[in-house]
């Protein structure tokens, strides 16, 4: 009876850690080309899978489908982008149904996976942009991270740290121990 109890807990324990991005946003295809390197090149990359992500920054919504304009971000091992840093251009992703524009607002990071299919010539203010187009056929919308914690971790204590308290009690003579 023990042995179910704790199979139970150790099965439910495993789910609860278990990643929810689905293996494809996961996994990278293998052999898949990096937007600088599709950028001027987009014919001969027709029809190659691709792994892309970045920061959104806008969502047109069509009859049929919708578009994605994405600053691409450099993604980490899980597929999530790096939310600073560097980036090789925009591209666009388009999704055959609709996705909700108050959920996909500007700023928030997506992954998409999909095959390279053409190219659009766009503006940015003034500027004509070339645009790789991606015809997705999974995406993952991340959650924001947490900011991060304006308190000290609960184990500082000032300049003591890491050692352990016992070395340095608060109220003696001296303040580093001599043996």
């Amino acid at each position: 009876m023990k042995r179910a109890a704790y199979f139970i807990i150790l099965t439910a324990l495993l789910n609860a850690c278990a990643s929810r991005i689905p293996p494809q946003i996961r996994e990278a295809p293998v052999g898949s080309p990096g937007l600088e390197q599709v950028r001027g090149h987009v014919p001969q990359y027709f029809g190659a899978k691709v792994r892309w992500g970045g920061t959104l920054v806008a969502v047109e919504n069509r009859p049929a489908e919708t578009w994605l304009e994405i600053v691409a971000r450099p993604l980490q091992a899980d597929g999530r982008p790096v939310e600073d840093g560097s980036s090789d251009g925009r591209f666009l992703a388009r999704y055959s149904g609709f996705l909700d524009p108050v959920i996909f607002t500007q700023g928030r990071l997506v992954t998409v996976v999909g095959a390279v299919e053409s190219e659009q010539q766009r503006p940015i203010d003034q500027y004509s942009y070339s645009f790789p187009v991606v015809a997705v056929e999974s995406h993952y919308l991340w959650a924001p991270l947490p900011p991060p914690s304006s308190y000290p971790p609960p184990y500082w204590d000032g300049f003591r740290w890491p050692y352990p308290p016992y070395l340095y009690p608060r109220h003696s003579r001296h303040r580093f121990p001599y043996w």
